[in-house]
């Protein structure tokens, strides 16, 4: 308890520039923590993230909801201009 207690009287005692200056240097440690890349990792297989040959492989249920999203399109665009 006295640990935790002691933990929270330091971060309470650090200001915001100083948690900016912590947090920039805590992830500038870590290649993985990047935005973008975090996102990138996110739209993978999770299975299996990259083929034999090094390809990205996207997650199957974004390919799914790609391919429903774009039939779907083509049908509304279907029934709202190309209708007899």
């Amino acid at each position: 308890m006295c640990r935790r207690q002691s933990f929270f009287n330091q971060m309470q005692a650090m200001d915001q520039s100083d948690m900016r200056k912590e947090l920039q240097q805590l992830y500038a440690q870590d290649p993985e923590a990047r935005l973008v890349q975090i996102v990138w990792r996110s739209l993978a297989d999770p299975v299996k993230p990259e083929e034999a040959n090094g390809r990205f492989r996207p997650h199957p249920l974004l390919v799914v909801l790609s391919i429903l999203g774009a039939f779907s399109a083509i049908v509304a665009l279907y029934f709202t201009y190309f209708q007899p």
